[in-house]
């Protein structure tokens, strides 16, 4: 339940922290406004029902964070850097992907577990809309 709102994240390590509940809303998270190699590190945190809705994600570490009813919510994640949350088994179940661009990445066969999310106005990462291919990009994961 930490509360990380409109912090400033660059350079911060979580690497293996619980952050279960924590709230990110309007952190900056190491996207367009921070440096290059300015960015968060989230790697194997637990960042179940954590809210990252609006954060840019683009140059964020989330490699085997578990993010399980996480609010994605707007987040900026831009050609494959999703694909960095991504070795076998991430689990992004419950995930809000509400206009999220996914466009370009290769979620395809990476074990990830996508049930129960939320696919409104999503990108799908073949450059589909969610909205058009029955609400999810389940069968639209690879480019």
């Amino acid at each position: 339940g930490a509360n990380f709102t409109k912090a400033t994240i660059g350079f911060a390590n979580f690497t293996g922290d619980n952050l279960t509940h924590a709230n990110f809303a309007g952190a900056n998270m190491g996207g367009s406004g921070l440096p290059v190699g300015y960015f968060g590190i989230f790697t194997n945190a637990n960042l179940t029902g954590a809210n990252l809705a609006g954060n840019d994600l683009r140059a964020s570490v989330l490699a085997g964070a578990n993010l399980t009813g996480a609010n994605l919510s707007n987040i900026y994640v831009e050609t494959c850097n999703l694909c960095r949350v991504g070795p076998p088994g991430m689990d992004l179940v419950g995930a809000n992907l509400t206009r999220t661009d996914l466009e370009g990445s290769n979620l395809g066969g990476i074990g990830f577990d996508l049930g129960n999310n939320i696919w409104s106005q999503t990108t799908c990462p073949d450059g589909t809309n969610s909205d058009y291919v029955g609400h999810t990009c389940v069968n639209n994961l690879g480019p």
